[in-house]
């Protein structure tokens, strides 16, 4: 078969679900996080997801505490997908918020923090524009 991203991106999928070598497999079979058994076939992966529109797009679940399967799965730029992060706490609408809160001047540091769950670290870069760009 010759060599295209999509067979590549069903492959990482297929090893972060199953090789419990895969770096990132604690994050996802580590977790339960599985592929529809359809999957099994590249060919029936392609079947339901397709080719990517164009260049730049990985495989991405909605929800991430399902596996991936064709109504959980669609083709998402990076930027789309640092939004549906596990690890990302704000939206973009959070970010708004923060930065009028603290805007205000009304709410210390730790209650920020326990707010949005995040780090002051985190709260720095949203309020000086380096994260969560308007």
């Amino acid at each position: 078969m010759a060599y295209v991203p999509e067979y590549q991106a069903w492959r990482n999928m297929k090893d972060r679900c199953r090789n419990p070598n895969h770096r990132s497999f604690a994050r996802y079979g580590g977790r339960g996080i599985d592929y529809d058994p359809r999957w099994e076939s590249f060919d029936a992966f392609i079947a339901d997801m397709g080719f990517k529109p164009h260049r730049g797009l990985s495989l991405e679940r909605r929800d991430n505490d399902r596996g991936y399967c064709k109504e959980n799965c669609t083709w998402a730029s990076p930027r789309a997908q640092s939004w549906n992060s596990t690890v990302a706490k704000l939206s973009p609408e959070k970010a708004r918020t923060l930065r009028r809160m603290y805007a205000t001047g009304r709410y210390a540091q730790y209650e920020l923090m326990a707010r949005f769950d995040v780090t002051w670290a985190t709260i720095r870069k949203v309020l000086k524009y380096k994260a969560w760009k308007p």
